[in-house]
């Protein structure tokens, strides 16, 4: 949570957040002590890199319009490129958490949710792509269809995270259909139109000149989510219900036009993917309905990729009940946001780690994406309406504020430490790195890096493997090369430079001396691997493919000293089997 104290001349940032500069510290291994180490209870967790599950498509979070506003309007490209640059990383195989660099934690993100026209995160004004001008009531054949709107400032905004991270994939979903499609009349509210059969099919129509309006801006969609929420309804921001019948309908009218030849333009790179649901943990029944409709929608080959759920209700078991129903089914997880009501950094970075970036992912997760990917410490710039206190994955302050201080507990003599390690101070605005960002950025240094294909190429080179242990509070997650021989065609040209990686979660008060039990896969051999794992801390292990895990690099976010959650800190170092 970020908190501010302004007064004349000082700014205490307290955001409780992993540090964004980190200093070295010795080697944690076997034996080692530490002032939160003792005792260190003995758990074991057992690694087979031979046993593979789902494939891994992305890490990110949303790029709406009070992101895009925040980032192109308020911010300079000297101000808003190393933002953008720590998030997204580049194509260098050296640059941060995404490649080898010690000194610094990048996202290493590979994917981006896009709000299609307005969200309750929009800035000027809310719009859908086919607005209607005075004494017109209708347009079927989407005549009035624009997305000049999106090209002032959320079109340039991906354009120049593109030219970073070329191979980004997408995936949009609209909050409102345009007001006449809808019971209400209004983007506020209201139900998808069921008294015209021309409803669907316009809105059909409506998909596919936004795949194709963004693909001639070089923005090519990946997936194509039918609706956010569509169990929700407000009259306070763009909001509307569909039904699972109406799903099922709209899906099998967006397949058609996307499988009809005169339909793609030679703009289009990529045959987008439809994604379902869209909505809450608490509801697994609404995606069985829709996905058991048809044969259309159920086939394994059917460009219906699977279900996208969100956090804010019911638990993330039921990822699971739906793959299991239909396993050749994608499942996504695509929105879940911290806020003013989550205060206790520890507790939201252990939550997120132990329940979406692992959690959702040991329940058939192919993407974990987050909310808003920045805001200011408002939780904006934005309209009314909608959620008033939700916290970005990176919080920028534009305010005037051109130094950062914190006072020295202890001293004694009232001076101030000028350094402080979760704010990067780049005048005259603070750049503070939450939870969330550490949250994602364990996730991204698994994957990132080998999950980045351009689009139509093959891109889903790590999965899922397998890591288990019956310890309480510890939760695993082994992500590894989907196939362990054979070449690649994307950013490395052999399978023998990949990584495997282990994400542990201690979510103990209690500090872990942790057994990895490492089953390789021929011709590396196995070992078993020793590491003390602080109270409240996660680590990432990654170690080659191609030999054997003698020099395992390790990477631990934990509290800076018992009882102090003002910040994080990260180390790397080296576990010897």
């Amino acid at each position: 949570m970020h908190r501010r104290l302004v007064s004349a001349t000082l700014l205490i940032v307290t955001a409780i957040v992993v540090a964004s500069s980190f200093s070295e510290r010795p080697s944690v291994a076997h034996g080692a002590q530490g002032t939160n180490l003792t005792p260190l209870v003995p758990v074991t967790v057992d690694v087979d890199v031979n046993i593979k599950f789902q494939p891994l498509h992305g890490v990110g979070a949303a790029l709406t319009s009070s992101s895009a506003y925040l980032l192109m309007k308020q911010l300079t490209p000297q101000q808003r490129q190393p933002i953008l640059r720590r998030l997204f990383g580049g194509s260098s195989s050296t640059e941060g958490i995404n490649g080898d660099s010690d000194d610094e934690a990048f996202g290493g993100l590979t994917m981006v949710r896009l709000p299609m026209g307005a969200s309750d995160f929009n800035v000027i004004e809310r719009y859908s792509y086919d607005d209607l001008p005075a004494n017109v009531t209708e347009d079927w054949d989407m005549k009035y269809f624009s997305i000049d709107k999106d090209l002032e400032f959320i079109v340039p905004a991906i354009q120049e995270i593109l030219r970073m991270q070329p191979h980004l994939k997408f995936i949009a979903a609209p909050w409102s259909a345009p007001g006449w499609m809808k019971t209400s009349g209004v983007l506020y509210g209201g139900a998808l139109r069921d008294d015209d059969p021309r409803i669907i099919s316009s809105y059909a129509t409506y998909f596919l000149k936004f795949i194709d309006a963004y693909a001639a801006h070089g923005v090519h969609v990946t997936y194509l989510s039918l609706q956010n929420e569509p169990q929700y309804s407000t009259g306070s921001y763009p909001t509307m219900t569909v039904t699972p019948s109406q799903e099922v309908a709209l899906a099998e009218a967006i397949m058609a036009l996307l499988l009809t030849s005169s339909s793609s333009p030679s703009s289009r790179r990529v045959t987008p993917k439809i994604v379902i649901y869209d909505h809450n943990w608490n509801n697994a029944t609404y995606p069985m309905d829709v996905l058991g409709a048809s044969p259309t929608i159920s086939s394994p080959t059917s460009l219906v990729a699977g279900t996208a759920f969100h956090c804010y209700e019911g638990g993330v078991s039921n990822q699971t009940v739906v793959h299991d129903f239909m396993p050749w089914k994608e499942i996504m997880f695509t929105e879940c946001t911290g806020g003013a009501w989550s205060p206790n950094a520890t507790s939201s970075f252990l939550w997120d780690v132990s329940t979406l970036t692992i959690g959702a992912v040991r329940n058939w997760a192919t993407v974990v994406l987050k909310w808003n990917v920045v805001l200011n410490p408002s939780g904006g710039p934005k309209l009314d309406g909608g959620c008033g206190d939700c916290r970005g994955v990176v919080t920028v302050d534009t305010g005037n504020t051109t130094t950062t201080t914190t006072t020295m507990e202890g001293r004694g003599d009232g001076t101030l430490e000028t350094t402080n390690d979760n704010a990067e101070v780049v005048s005259p605005f603070v750049v503070t790195w939450n939870e969330d960002f550490y949250a994602l950025a364990h996730l991204g240094m698994a994957t990132g890096r080998w999950n980045r294909a351009a689009p139509g190429e093959p891109g889903n080179t790590m999965c899922r493997g397998h890591s288990s242990s019956t310890a309480p509070g510890l939760t695993s997650l082994l992500v590894t090369p989907c196939n362990n021989t054979g070449g690649w065609s994307g950013e490395r040209s052999a399978w023998s430079n990949f990584f495997h990686a282990l994400l542990l979660a201690n979510s103990n008060a209690y500090a872990l001396n942790v057994s990895v039990l490492i089953a390789a896969a021929p011709p590396a051999s196995s070992c078993t691997a020793h590491l003390a794992l602080p109270s409240s801390s996660v680590a990432t292990l990654r170690w080659p493919n191609d030999g054997p895990p003698e020099a395992i690099r390790f990477w631990l976010s934990e509290p800076s000293a018992p009882g102090n959650n003002s910040y994080w800190k990260r180390q790397t170092s080296v576990v010897r089997c």
